[in-house]
């Protein structure tokens, strides 16, 4: 495709649209590839004369009545059509920016064009002011800094990590981090309310039946009347990558729950190295394969991010796949005795001691990633409520932490009677454990918790 240099006062010539200015940055790559030094310079030459930095920066921007079939598409998700325009005047901003960063990267350091020559230091400045504009252009309350392609949410149970995931997608596609209010319901649109082909977020739940089959690609068998017959399906995890792909200009989201309950490597197979930054389409390093079944030629894009969950009690990190832990960056969540929600006085019950009481104990008699987490007392405004808690969901879970080690489970709860003990009657020299029966009204007396962290008045609110 040729392209003319343009001239004239930037002021006279209307702004390019989206595809316009990217079939004109196309068009000068691929000129650069049959002769670098003069068609892409005769070509910027020709574009800045007359104009500024500024101007020729500005005429990125497309203006709201060039902006059609492209509006509408974030429209649609958005909701909100003033927001989509600044938002696609920024990602015209940086996407700009990247192209000619990398043909001057790539130029220069091959010797092709002396960094001292006026092009190259034309191409220098035309950066900077690209990425000031896509600077100017942010939507307020945006964040700065990129996120990471590839994280993990790990902690003990109860930390919020799942439903940290729908805060952290929301953020990731609009990128401003969304209020409590309307995290849920941004997240729910992007997820569960639009057609599969517009969804920008998806969710799996690994587990140990969970396949490469399932994730990327496999064969699976279809009963047609009487007649079973075998037909090839994508999974989750290309579809979602072939959707990015296709719009590289907005951000896609896999959030993987309980990523380490599943065989990773048997579920990546050999795309656990397409995965890696580098390794991503577009990028310096990047990789194809060969899939199996389909034979496709398959690479992941740098527009797809994926988000894990990890419960460290049900396996640690350092029991994880080598080529996991070196691709992923780990956030840890830990218990959080002064969330906003963790009452301090429920009936002279400081549910915030309480927690610290019993994950200090549990750390010494076990470790770190068994704590509990902060969510199971989040809600609980009674003594039902905390009687529900404990009798339902923490002491069982301290159960299986201490399984069959009654001592210990006596001692994290401070001996204060939910567990119950005997003399045997087969073997009298033998104590029988047991947890205190559900109608027992202990559940219900506040001073069955206060015992647990050693509790005075103060303890609860002053209460």
């Amino acid at each position: 495709m040729a392209v003319e240099p343009s001239g004239g006062n930037a002021a006279d010539s209307p702004a390019r649209t989206d595809n316009e200015w990217r079939e004109t940055i196309d068009a000068l790559l691929d000129e650069d590839a049959k002769d670098p030094k003069l068609s892409f310079g005769r070509v910027w030459v020709g574009l800045q004369e007359g104009k500024t930095d500024e101007q020729i920066a500005e005429g990125i921007f497309a203006r709201k009545d060039n902006v059609t079939d492209y509006r509408r598409a974030i429209s649609l998700i958005r909701g909100d059509q003033e927001t989509a325009v600044s938002e696609l005047s920024r990602s015209l901003a940086e996407r700009c920016a990247s192209y000619i960063r990398s043909f001057h990267k790539r130029h220069i350091g091959d010797g092709m064009l002396d960094e001292r020559s006026g092009l190259a230091r034309r191409l220098a400045r035309l950066i900077d002011e690209c990425e000031r504009q896509a600077g100017k252009k942010r939507v307020e309350g945006t964040t700065n800094k990129e996120p990471e392609l590839n994280q993990i949410l790990f902690g003990p149970p109860g930390t919020g990590k799942t439903y940290e995931t729908a805060f952290a997608a929301v953020e990731i596609i609009d990128r401003k981090r969304p209020d409590s209010e309307e995290a849920k319901a941004r997240f729910d649109e992007l997820r569960d309310e639009l057609p599969e082909e517009l969804r920008r977020v998806e969710f799996v739940t690994f587990h140990q039946s969970y396949a490469y089959e399932d994730f990327i690609e496999g064969i699976r068998p279809v009963l047609d009347g009487q007649a079973l017959h075998y037909e090839r399906r994508d999974g989750i995890f290309k579809r979602i990558a072939q959707r990015a792909s296709q719009n590289p200009d907005e951000r896609y989201v896999l959030i993987i729950d309980e990523i380490n309950r599943g065989n990773v490597a048997k579920i990546f197979g050999e795309l656990i190295t397409l995965i890696e930054p580098s390794k991503r389409k577009g990028r310096h390093d990047a990789a194809v394969a060969t899939l199996p079944y389909s034979q496709d030629q398959f690479s992941v894009p740098d527009n797809l991010y994926l988000i894990g969950t990890m419960n460290t009690a049900d396996r640690g990190i350092a029991l994880l796949d080598t080529a996991l832990r070196r691709r992923f960056k780990f956030v840890e969540r830990m218990p959080d005795t002064k969330h906003k929600e963790l009452a301090e006085n429920v009936e002279r019950v400081n549910c915030r001691t309480l927690l610290r009481s019993i994950n200090e104990r549990i750390v010494e008699l076990l470790d770190r990633d068994h704590q509990i987490g902060h969510t199971y007392l989040m809600g609980v405004h009674t003594l039902e409520d905390l009687a529900d808690a404990f009798r339902d969901q923490i002491v069982p879970l301290l159960q299986e932490y201490f399984y069959d080690d009654w001592e210990k489970l006596r001692q994290v709860l401070n001996n204060n009677g939910f567990i119950e003990s005997r003399q045997g009657k087969i073997v009298p020299e033998k104590k029988v454990f047991d947890v205190l029966a559900a109608d027992d009204g202990l559940w219900q007396r506040a001073e069955s918790y206060r015992a647990i962290y050693g509790g005075n008045r103060d303890d609860a609110g002053g209460a």
